[in-house]
């Protein structure tokens, strides 16, 4: 079945709430490690902010990732993350 306008704006719509969702995340993630409520050196799941966040955990990944190349934290894969600032 072809894309409506409607399914068309609406997908457009999701996508933009992702952005926002996962910027959003990305703020408070990176403020939590500023502040020290993300403690340097300590494991954390990505599934624990996602829940945290009322977030799925593709948002989290994708801040998580971002914070990476920012030099904040390192991942480690099959177990999380830990802050490295």
């Amino acid at each position: 079945m072809p894309a409506t306008a409607d399914s068309s704006s609406n997908n457009s719509v999701r996508h933009l709430q992702r952005d926002r969702i996962g910027a959003e995340i990305l703020e408070a993630m990176k403020a939590a490690i500023l502040t020290g409520e993300i403690k340097d050196g300590e494991m954390y799941s990505m599934g624990d902010f996602a829940e945290r966040f009322g977030a799925s955990r593709t948002p989290v990944r994708d801040a998580v990732l971002e914070l990476e190349k920012r030099g904040l934290v390192e991942i480690v894969r099959s177990v999380g993350f830990r802050v490295t600032a």
